[in-house]
């Protein structure tokens, strides 16, 4: 076979591969795609009955603009107390409704690290360091963005 012969059987492997490649790419990223769309759609139908569930049937969902979500540039310490209203990570961070309703923050995400074994619905007291506002249980627990705490203690209060 002569040079020009194994050029042209080199070039259409070359070409064959390259297809291959991009089918299976293209198949790849549809079928996360279509994963993604399929678990957005399974949480937007959690939100929407758990919203239908607490309001007024005839009132419209509406969802919670997140643009205030932000990591400050310096940590502020807290201590603050409140009740556990939900366990997030396998119950190694908290969702938690500040005792003290006048203030800025009356709802909190803690990232505690595992830190607290308690159950859900007890007092705690919580000290640690607010780093920032997060929305991401804005849709769902919290119906708001809250204050991100990372804690050094929590404590249950007696």
């Amino acid at each position: 076979m002569d040079i020009k012969k194994q050029s042209i059987i080199i070039g259409l492997v070359i070409v064959i591969l390259v297809v291959i490649c991009l089918i299976v790419n293209v198949t790849a990223i549809f079928k996360t795609s279509t994963s993604n769309t399929n678990n957005a759609a399974i949480n937007t139908a959690d939100q929407n009955m758990e919203n239908a569930s607490t309001s007024d049937s005839n009132q419209t969902i509406k969802e919670i603009d997140c643009s205030c979500e932000k990591t400050f540039d310096k940590p502020y310490p807290v201590e603050w107390s409140g009740q556990i209203i939900a366990t997030f990570v396998s119950g190694l961070d908290l969702g938690i409704k500040n005792s003290d309703q006048s203030g800025e923050y009356k709802q909190f995400y803690v990232d505690g690290n595992g830190m607290y074994k308690g159950d859900s619905n007890d007092l705690v007291r919580v000290k640690g360091r607010l780093i920032g506002i997060t929305c991401a249980y804005a849709n769902t627990i919290f119906h708001e963005c809250v204050g991100e705490v990372e804690a050094d203690s929590i404590e249950k209060i007696k």
